[in-house]
């Protein structure tokens, strides 16, 4: 080459290779699509933040695979997810939220196969690395940094620095997704802007070791908040034994009053040893980028979203983000997809952002309601009354205490694509969203239900690779009209009878198609007269040239 850079091709190139971009190339190397993960980073983590996997995202991890490594062989599997509400390690109970533990039965929702984990992203990220390079169509590389790009008719031209040598390489990629964080250089080299609002505040976090469990008397628990006059600091346990992470809300100029040091001992109190392992800050916005794409260049997770921790849906959402985009970009790639396809990934996606962002601002501000006195740690009869009858009471009562008790099925699992132009509506009224409450259903645009099948099968297990259609009931339509037109359309389609009345009392009709990502496409208790015109609507033809 005359300009002294390698150049080669990818069908995808994936910038970042945090959870969101690895969970993104995770779902297209299982799709067969060449993807390569370029982060500039040495792949270690720089700020342990994320640590709960919602059900949703398990129930992801299912399908890929890792689930059970998640539950059993990452955070101790045996230790309890509680969350506690103290005066300080020293001081008082105000309310206790008893959880199971991760590798404990009754961690598994009614309502799914799965249920959430505890997994800080010291356990998470390795777990979704091996994954990702273990399938033969997917190259990760790290010290490596995108510089610049730009788009051609029909690919995208990026050029990539080593970052250790400074050596140049040039990449032509059909498509490019930015996974790389809040300060993205893919949205900024894109002129998209973050729309919402952005927090005046910032969490300071420390992370350190220390034996803090034999120190205090209320046991173990994933996270303690420490409540005192003086602010609201949170800790978490990061690997169920000596390492923790934990920091105050505050302004810039009240942060940089302490040392992380001075931090540490104002929030566990004196007496206990510990040793800082290092220190970064966690903004609590909510923010949302106007844009999810420019032509072939797509964003997803922190560079679409910017969310408050409240909730745990900031990773979260990125995952449903990467599962979303995956399989309409292996969809587009292996010729099946109509050209409208890859739109819906931004009118389906922002939308549940949006839905995120106010349910995690609200928890997020719900804080803000709770007064503390000074004689909320007193051993007085006003400070008992403080402590039992009214904080904790109202610290049992609130959004969050629902939240730490429900884990917001309605969120997690109720949200549904109704807007969608690849989900064919029947009619049926749009379900309200009760956070704390998930009612399953199979209008299209939700997530299709759980039920349990032969040998620990659920019927989630059935989806993922293409279409699925599901015969319910001893009495069926003849679909092979259906069959066929996927057939020469080249849809992937598989059909699966479900004779159980109890399953088609839950999936409420008789003729189910479900998307690969496990998404209600269509449903019907009859077949439609022109099944091409349903087939040509969910893998996104324009309407101009549907049958």
């Amino acid at each position: 080459m005359t300009d002294g850079k390698s150049h080669f091709s990818v069908a995808v190139l994936i910038v970042g290779a945090g959870p969101v971009g690895l969970a993104l190339a995770i779902e297209l190397g299982l799709r067969g699509v060449n993807c390569l993960i370029v982060d500039e980073t040495d792949g270690q983590i720089q700020v342990p933040t994320a640590n709960y996997l919602n059900c949703r995202t398990v129930e992801f991890l299912r399908r890929w695979g890792i689930a059970d490594e998640a539950r059993y062989r990452s955070f101790k599997s045996d230790y309890p997810n509680n969350v506690l509400y103290l005066t300080g390690l020293n001081g008082h109970e105000l309310a206790r939220f008893e959880r199971p533990a991760n590798g404990a039965s009754a961690a598994r929702w009614s309502v799914s196969p799965e249920g959430p984990l505890w997994c800080p992203k010291a356990y998470f990220d390795p777990i979704l690395r091996k994954k990702a390079t273990a399938i033969p169509s997917v190259q990760l590389r790290f010290g490596c940094r995108l510089e610049r790009f730009h788009q051609t008719h029909n690919g995208v031209v990026a050029e990539l620095i080593d970052v250790a040598s400074q050596r140049h390489e040039q990449i032509t990629a059909e498509y490019l997704v930015g996974c790389d964080g809040g300060r993205s250089s893919v949205r900024h080299q894109l002129g998209i802007k973050l729309q919402g609002g952005f927090a005046s505040h910032r969490q300071l976090l420390v992370w350190f070791k220390s034996p803090l469990l034999k120190h205090h008397q209320f046991g173990p628990a994933v996270l303690t908040w420490i409540l005192k006059p003086d602010g609201i600091a949170l800790l978490s346990a990061l690997d169920g034994g000596e390492t923790w992470r934990t920091g105050p809300w505050l302004s810039q100029e009240e942060v940089d009053r302490r040392t992380p040091e001075e931090w540490v001992r104002l929030i566990i109190g004196d007496g206990i040893p510990f040793e800082v392992l290092g220190s970064g800050y966690w903004g609590g916005h909510h923010a949302v980028a106007e844009r999810y794409r420019q032509n072939r260049v797509f964003l997803a997770g922190d560079a679409t979203h910017l969310l408050t921790p409240a909730g745990a849906l900031g990773m979260n959402t990125g995952i449903g983000d990467a599962v979303d985009l995956g399989w309409k970009l292996a969809a587009t790639l292996q010729g099946w997809a109509g050209a409208e396809l890859l739109e819906s990934y931004e009118r389906e996606r922002r939308a549940i952002t949006l839905q995120n962002i106010a349910a995690s601002s609200a928890l997020h501000n719900a804080d803000k309601h709770f007064e503390y006195s000074e004689n909320l740690d007193a051993d007085t009869e006003a400070g008992k009354q403080l402590q039992l009858t009214q904080l904790g009471k109202l610290l049992l009562e609130s959004s969050r205490g629902l939240e730490f008790k429900t884990g917001i099925p309605g969120i997690v699992l109720g949200y549904s694509y109704d807007e969608s132009p690849i989900c064919i509506s029947d009619g049926t009224p749009t379900q309200p969203l009760e956070p704390n409450a998930y009612t399953p259903s199979t209008r299209p645009g939700a997530r299709a239900p759980h039920a349990w099948l032969a040998e620990g099968q659920s019927t989630l297990d059935l989806f993922g690779h293409g279409f699925t259609l599901l015969r319910l009931g001893n009495w069926v339509p003849d679909t092979a009209l259906l069959e066929a037109t996927a057939q020469e359309c080249q849809l992937p389609l598989k059909v699966t009878a479900l004779e159980q009345p109890e399953i088609l009392e839950l999936y409420e009709r008789r003729l189910v198609l479900v998307r690969p990502d496990g998404h209600v496409a269509w449903r019907s208790d009859e077949m439609p007269a022109r099944p091409k015109t349903i087939l040509d609507q969910v893998r996104g033809v324009a309407p101009a040239n549907r049958a």
